[in-house]
């Protein structure tokens, strides 16, 4: 459960490792879901990058720890909670995304994460 205030690692190169949950967006219910836009402010970075520490951006939720059930009766967790940073454009910030993401991406018309990412899930 990804709700305001949970740390997030991202998943992406753009120079960010850690994040924490300011607010949801578009979530009705206090919790975000997998493919929802979060407000994150950067808590972690790597050195010289063009991400900086206490930044405030705009990111995707692309795995969850809650388990999500889909249509087909499959549920899907993972080990962590990841986010992607994004622009004003719904386009990420970075050229690559480590890990697995979710499918439900899909249907949340983000085509642009799924054709970066190394593994749909």
């Amino acid at each position: 459960m990804v709700c305001v205030g949970t740390r997030l690692l991202i998943t992406d190169n753009t120079g960010a490792l850690e994040a924490a949950c300011i607010k949801i967006l578009g979530s009705a219910g206090g919790q975000a879901r997998l493919g929802d836009r979060l407000v994150v402010a950067i808590k972690r970075v790597i050195p010289d990058k063009k991400i900086k520490a206490h930044e405030v951006r705009i990111g995707i939720l692309v795995r969850a720890r809650r388990r999500t059930h889909r249509r087909n009766g499959m549920s899907v967790s993972f080990r962590s909670n990841a986010v992607v940073l994004i622009d004003h454009r719904q386009s990420p910030l970075g050229s690559r995304i480590f890990g697995a993401v979710a499918q439900e991406l899909r249907t949340r018309k983000q085509m642009k994460l799924l054709t970066i990412a190394q593994h749909v899930v």
